[in-house]
């Protein structure tokens, strides 16, 4: 506690002694620190998070998560209003789960296949028998031997691993989504009546991590 007033570090300081004040017989004690964190974040980087709802820092959302956190669980004490408390709880997941920048993400998720196609090309594989594809959707086939084929347009299509998706992104200006694959320098465009539902029903390591990109958090293990 003995960091500069404007200190990240002084803040969380603070936001461990709001997390004790409401498991205590005076919840209300947290009410200060809680408003002095929010005070805190929403003046940093010229107020970036009163406009995008977000911070430019992964600290500072963390902090106003842990901050929202605790005035939840005060506005529970106080038997408030619960859709006021869903509310605060759903900002605190937007905020933890929210990527710095759809530019930042791409670039992180896109490097992380790059570097790791070397590896993958090593991998042991098993030969099987050709079976019968079991449709997803328009568009999207998973085969019983793992692979996936993935149509671009009416006649041509990828055939890909799991392993080697990295990252599904939607493209607004063309309105349609794109995968990055592992090696693949550049993302590639799939057929336009694809959708997230498709995407994320191709297995269950593909999380959607915002409304335009869907993530394999095997890259992320």
């Amino acid at each position: 506690m003995n960091e500069a007033d404007d200190s990240t570090t002084y803040y969380e300081y603070m936001l461990r002694k709001a997390r004790f004040y409401s498991l205590t017989e005076h919840p209300e004690r947290a009410d200060t620190p809680i408003d002095s964190i929010k005070t805190f974040v929403t003046q940093q980087d010229n107020g970036y998070y009163a406009t995008n709802g977000t911070c430019l820092s992964p600290r500072l959302n963390s902090l106003m998560a842990g901050a929202k956190t605790c005035q939840a669980a005060r506005y529970m004490s106080n038997h408030c209003d619960p859709r006021r408390i869903v509310a605060l709880n759903h900002e605190t997941y937007n905020l933890l789960l929210k990527p710095i920048n759809d530019t930042e993400l791409r670039t992180i998720i896109r490097r992380v296949c790059l570097d790791s196609s070397a590896e993958q090309q090593h991998m042991p594989t098993t030969t099987t028998s050709p079976t019968a594809p079991t449709i997803i959707g328009d568009g999207i086939a998973r085969r019983n031997d793992g692979k996936y084929m993935v149509y671009t347009n009416a006649v041509d299509f990828r055939l890909v691993d799991i392993n080697d998706i990295g990252l599904f992104a939607y493209n607004s200006d063309l309105r349609v989504w794109e995968v990055t694959l592992a090696g693949e320098k550049h993302p590639i465009r799939l057929k336009r009546n694809i959708n997230s539902d498709m995407l994320l029903a191709l297995n269950d390591t593909l999380v959607r991590v915002s409304q335009k990109h869907i993530i394999n958090i095997v890259y992320l293990m």
